[in-house]
């Protein structure tokens, strides 16, 4: 059975691995082909299982293809993006509520026509309502006039990849409604009655625990709905490993499982002989769990994590109810094989390979041997999953928080045996005495309450964050974790736990001397630049703050820096206050240690640890000169124009960073500098906007490689054609952040090497459509598409 499940995740692998969706219907002709020759040299050759595996393989993969398939299939046309369009839809799951917006998912999305003529569009859409949106209730149905477009997010090193995760909840186009005078709730009679029993509880949570600090967390733990945690509660249990606590998964499913099982043997055992001779208590234990996981699981919202859980306990269950006696190991691969024949997208997320490593590292450390004490087994168990899920957290999340074993190991008995049981107890009331369930509520805030300060203490240590560990560290850590669990002597332990150390090592090399790597980030429509030598790293603008939660640093500037090893900042530049540049300054300075700050306003960006951006000012990093050539310090600037114009040179190749400059500064330039702004690589000053780029600037720097950072459908619809013609007719190859997201560009040894992320790393579900930036997306033939 292991073989089995080793081999239809091996298939699934490679579907999900490949850069496009292959032809669904000819690669399943062409892969059906040789399946009964394999199939006959099976049934000839009983050795031969090689054979049989690689069927199950193949099988595998071209169910992953169907399924794959089917999610994208209903996909939002290219010609409808941007468009106001009247649907009617079914709001599900919980709506979210901001101070700004309120964020909700509608389901079954029909379109409405001027002829009256309805017409399927979407299965599900993740839609935002800004301003004073009305109350919305999980399963009403409603006509709504929306803008959408296609599933679309940032793609950058060490980043949150928000397409794959709109492509396994199938979401299939996002967007925001228009205010408009029809927008109005329809007489049909509302639907999904789970969601709406569990927007009761949310709504009776909050007036029982109104003014509790622990109201969030409660939320969270208690129906799964974790939109009111806030920042800093995110950080704590980010940072001390606990986020799984109150994320309703494989954990919360087995501890209300088993105990349910062990209170029904319980209840069976006490009915007397006539009930043990029809069945024995354990067995009505086990009957009894799978109903109580499942209606926590339903309290959960259904969602992916307790889905997973829920198929392995049905497996295990029914294994132990047919009296199959089987290994563990044979089960979990079992429950393996089983959730990827019914979900084969399981596998994009983390959490489906934190539970089954979790899981079999413990079969595997733990095996037949019983600990001496129930404390001495809970601290074995700590230890061996936090080793299993080194490898795992460091390649997913580049970081490992040190103190995870000492948070789990108090945190999960205290959520599992205070917090939980009176959670549970008190919704199961809720419904039916609200004054009574309000007793065992309290009870859980104020236990929560009380673990809460512990897990702050833990979280002021830093975590571990090597960067991004390479493939062979990967593997080596892996086989170095399995032989540390074995039993075999200390010595041995030892040895096999330095094969632990590469992981600590960053994949990227660190530039060599007189060497340049530059990463233009995509965030969207701001600007994000890391420029790094051999042992500096300069910041060039921080993109955008776009709400009190979600910022440009937060969610693609720190998780690179991250991924690349890099934990303080020697420079910052600011080239001028606007909120797409600098709205992230000061999270970052926050969270990073930084050297040096420069800025063309100081006083507008209040921050007094900086320094102005004055032309003239250079310094050598590494081999590496960089200078401010803009503004001047006798010019009176404000605005685009003020902005501070870097250059970087290395190995005689050059990278020219404009900022937001317009035509004017632009003349400026020309008559100080003339030539000296020749460069290989420009950061096209202002996004491609046409109040910049004039001709003889283009002309004068004279660019072998222009890279634009701009949002993907912005409101500006920038860049302009005309200026991207410019270019291209310049001699330049155009990249964009929309297009390419990050954009990474290497100078060494005399050469310029440009490179995009998107490209490199595309999936079946990233989105391959043209890019409707700014009009019609044909510049001429230098382009880096």
């Amino acid at each position: 059975m292991r073989f089995t499940s080793i081999a239809v995740l091996l298939g699934t692998l490679a579907l999900l691995a490949c850069p496009r969706l292959p032809p669904v219907l000819p690669t399943t002709l062409i892969l059906l082909v040789p399946l009964p020759f394999l199939l006959q040299k099976t049934r000839l050759r009983r050795a031969s299982r090689a054979w049989a595996y690689l069927c199950v393989s193949i099988a595998a993969f071209l169910w992953a293809g169907w399924r794959v398939h089917a999610v994208l299939e209903p996909s939002l046309a290219p010609a409808l993006e941007g468009q106001t369009l009247r649907v009617t839809g079914q709001v599900a799951g919980l709506p979210e509520r901001s101070p700004d917006k309120l964020r909700f998912e509608l389901h079954d999305l029909v379109l409405q026509e001027a002829d009256a003529h309805a017409a399927p569009l979407l299965e599900r859409a993740r839609l935002s309502w800004y301003g004073q949106p009305p109350s919305l209730r999980p399963g009403e149905y409603w006509q709504l006039h929306v803008r959408l477009k296609r599933p679309r997010g940032f793609m950058n090193p060490g980043g949150f990849d928000y397409e794959s995760w709109l492509f396994q909840r199938r979401l299939r186009a996002t967007g925001y409604v228009r205010e408009h005078p029809l927008n109005r709730r329809l007489d049909r009679p509302p639907g999904r009655l789970v969601d709406r029993w569990r927007q009761r509880l949310a709504v009776q949570l909050h007036e029982r625990l109104a003014g509790t600090p622990a109201s969030a967390l409660m939320r969270a733990l208690g129906i799964g709905d974790r939109s009111r945690l806030s920042q800093d509660q995110w950080n704590v249990l980010r940072r001390t490993g606990t986020g799984h606590l109150l994320a309703i998964s494989g954990l919360h499913i087995g501890l209300v499982a088993g105990g349910a099982a062990w209170l029904g043997g319980r209840l069976w055992g006490r009915l007397g002989e006539a009930a043990a001779l029809r069945m024995a208590a354990p067995r009505f234990g086990l009957l009894l769990a799978l109903p109580a996981a499942a209606v926590y699981a339903l309290l959960a919202g259904f969602s992916l994590p307790t889905r997973r859980a829920l198929l392995m306990l049905i497996v295990t269950v029914a294994v132990l109810l047919l009296r199959r006696r089987a290994a563990l190991g044979d089960v979990l691969a079992l429950a393996l094989t089983v959730l990827l024949c019914v979900d084969p997208l399981a596998p994009l997320a983390a959490s489906f390979w934190l539970s089954f490593v979790a899981v079999a590292a413990l079969i595997f450390g733990l095996g037949p041997r019983m600990p001496d004490s129930l404390w001495a087994g809970w601290g074995r168990t700590q230890w061996i999953a936090s080793l299993a899920l080194l490898p795992l957290l460091l390649f997913w999340f580049q970081q490992y928080p040190l103190v995870a074993v000492p948070a789990n190991l108090v945190a999960v008995p205290w959520i599992a045996l205070l917090v939980l049981p009176a959670t549970l107890f008190g919704l199961a009331l809720l419904p039916m005495w609200p004054a009574l369930a309000e007793w065992p509520l309290r009870m859980a805030a104020l236990a929560l309450e009380a673990l809460w300060p512990f897990l702050e203490c833990l979280a002021r240590l830093e975590p571990l964050q090597p960067g991004r560990a390479s493939f062979p560290a990967l593997a080596l850590g892996t086989c170095a974790m399995v032989f540390v669990l074995l039993p075999v002597s200390a010595r041995l332990r030892a040895l096999a736990a330095c094969g632990l150390l590469p992981l600590m090592a960053p994949a990227d090399r660190l530039p060599r001397h007189g060497e340049l790597r530059l990463a233009m980030l995509d965030v969207g429509q701001g600007l994000s630049i890391v420029a790094r030598t051999r042992r500096h790293t300069l910041v060039y603008d921080t993109g955008a703050r776009f709400s009190e939660r979600f910022s440009a640093v937060e969610a693609v500037l720190i998780p690179y820096l991250r991924a690349r090893g890099v934990r303080r900042l020697d420079g910052l530049t600011l080239s001028h206050g606007d909120e797409d540049h600098a709205g992230g300054a000061r999270i970052l300075l926050d969270r990073i240690a930084t050297a040096a700050i420069y800025a063309s306003d100081p006083e507008q960006l209040v921050l007094p640890e900086a320094r102005p951006c004055l032309s003239g000012r250079a310094w050598i990093w590494d081999g590496v000169r960089f200078e401010f050539l803009h503004p001047a310090p006798d010019e009176e600037l404000s605005g685009n124009d003020a902005s501070c114009v870097l250059k970087i040179t290395a190995g005689g190749r050059s990278v020219l960073l404009a900022g937001d400059i317009e035509a004017p500064a632009e003349r400026r330039l020309l008559a100080v500098h003339g030539r000296r702004l020749l460069a290989d690589v420009l950061v096209v000053p202002h996004h491609g906007s046409d109040t910049s780029s004039i001709p003889a600037f283009v002309t004068s720097v004279a660019p072998r490689h222009a890279l634009v950072s701009v949002g993907y459908r912005n409101r500006f619809r920038l860049p302009k054609q005309d200026i991207m013609r410019r270019y291209a007719r310049a001699g330049a190859r155009i990249w964009t952040t929309v297009e390419m997201g990050a954009i990474e560009v290497r100078l060494h040894s005399g050469r310029v090497q440009v490179s995009g992320y998107r490209p490199r790393n595309r999936r079946p579900w990233h989105d391959t459509a043209p890019a409707r930036t700014g009009g019609d997306d044909r510049w001429g033939a230098n382009t880096g598409l």
